[in-house]
């Protein structure tokens, strides 16, 4: 019975209109007594039929209980008083009452009806907007071939398929996660490349330990579980969700995102944000498989190059070059080659050249407890912070350098190790893939 233009009329308009409508038709029923012997309340029925239409549910009841009121006092006999009369009259008067009443009850039921369909209607749209988000999402992840191009398309499809105001990737490392692509609010906050440590009490930190979904659905939820992240984002920010990212059943990182209104993520938008986790995670793990064979290929490009110097240079130059290779293949500070006698470590070649490390310096391999094992056993190791393995006279020498972190290579003869190749960081850094090692 109602219809839109009930809905663009004011509440004052629409009230008034069913006041006049009724004012007018209990004008003409108390007319019509002059003519009939009986009431006719067919001109209040009317009132409340245009008020369902042009006024609404609401108009329409004030119409009918206005209207009745009236009719009681001034129509129905005694007149003058809201006593209820003969059988007669009152029957006629209840009798075309419940016809009014039955008109309200159907028209609430139909407008009910209309924004229930409305609301239907809506969330359809939504659905179907999120899934176009979903597919252009996933398109794009596809075709991602690196890294940083699964970043950028997740911070920002994503974030524009949740309706957040920021998004942020933050990239699992050691003791802290790597805050890389922020967009949105996010930029305003996050500087790329800034570090945040898994000891802080943030979302982004609660959801690396919990390996689930977090959120903060309220500024008070954040402030009081989340102290460190509501330190550093603004007041605008009401609600933060963050997602867990694993490749290959390891955790790899953490996609937050910011909204300036509270409860921004219900169950269905919790899930949608789980799922482009989910596609993010596969791209990720396509594309870091792409990066491992572009670097492998780069690996065996430089030993195709080097390889035939092996045979043409002299021993000093096939050193030099074979230090030198190393330290630029895993991006090091230092590539060094030592030839072992008995227990003690001789230097044979490092680049760069240090004047503290000159050729022929001997070290005790007892003085690095990992490198003497790896000898021993003739296997690749790595140590993530040589400060922490090595000892004695070893241990000053290591300082000298500011060398961290150690990946060491022995290089056997006859089943015995001769020389070993060793690649030095001055920070710590995480250990070399395995295939680039084989390389």
């Amino acid at each position: 019975m109602t219809n839109g233009r009930a809905t663009r009329r004011s509440a004052q308009e629409r009230y008034g209109i069913a006041l006049l409508a009724t004012s007018a038709a209990f004008v003409a029923t108390a007319a019509l007594l002059a003519l009939v012997d009986e009431p006719i309340y067919a001109p209040l029925i009317g009132a409340v039929l245009l008020s369902v239409w042009l006024g609404g549910v609401g108009p329409a009841a004030v119409s009918l209980v206005i209207g009745w009121i009236l009719a009681l006092w001034v129509i129905v006999e005694p007149r003058d008083s809201l006593w209820f009369g003969g059988t007669v009259d009152m029957t006629q008067w209840g009798v075309n009452l419940a016809a009014g009443a039955l008109i309200v009850v159907v028209a609430a039921a139909l407008r009910i009806s209309r924004e229930r369909a409305t609301e239907a209607a809506i969330e359809a749209e939504s659905s179907l907007g999120r899934l176009e988000a979903l597919q252009a999402l996933s398109a794009e992840l596809a075709g991602a071939v690196s890294s940083a191009d699964v970043s950028r398309a997740l911070a920002e499809r994503a974030s524009s398929l949740l309706d957040a105001q920021g998004a942020t990737l933050a990239l699992l490392e050691r003791d802290d996660v790597l805050l890389v692509d922020p967009i949105g609010i996010a930029a305003r906050v996050h500087v790329p490349r800034r570090r945040v440590s898994l000891e802080d009490r943030t979302v982004l930190t609660a959801a690396v330990h919990e390996s689930r979904l977090v959120r903060a659905d309220d500024r008070e939820t954040l402030e009081r579980e989340f102290p460190d992240s509501a330190e550093v984002l603004p007041e605008i920010v009401r609600s933060v969700v963050a997602v867990p990212l694993r490749v290959a059943g390891k955790p790899l990182g953490v996609v937050e995102f910011l909204f300036e209104r509270p409860h921004a993520v219900d169950d269905e938008l919790a899930a949608l944000a789980s799922t482009a986790a989910g596609l993010a995670e596969l791209s990720l793990e396509r594309a870091r498989l792409y990066e491992r064979e572009r670097d492998l290929r780069t690996a065996l490009d430089r030993i195709l190059q080097v390889a035939p110097r092996f045979f043409a240079d002299t021993a000093e130059e096939v050193t030099s070059v074979i230090c030198r290779e190393a330290r630029t293949t895993f991006g090091a500070d230092y590539g060094v080659l030592w030839r072992i006698r008995d227990d003690v470590l001789e230097l044979v070649r490092s680049d760069p050249d240090r004047e503290e490390w000159p050729q022929g310096l001997p070290v005790s391999l007892a003085d690095f407890p990992g490198l003497e094992r790896a000898v021993e056993t003739l296997g690749v190791s790595f140590v993530p912070d040589v400060l922490l393995e090595a000892r004695g006279g070893g241990l000053e020498r290591v300082r000298q350098l500011g060398i961290r972190s150690s990946l060491r290579s022995p290089i056997a003869i006859g089943g015995r190790a001769e020389h070993v190749l060793v690649v030095s960081w001055q920070t710590v850094v995480d250990e070399p893939d395995q295939a680039a090692v084989a390389a």
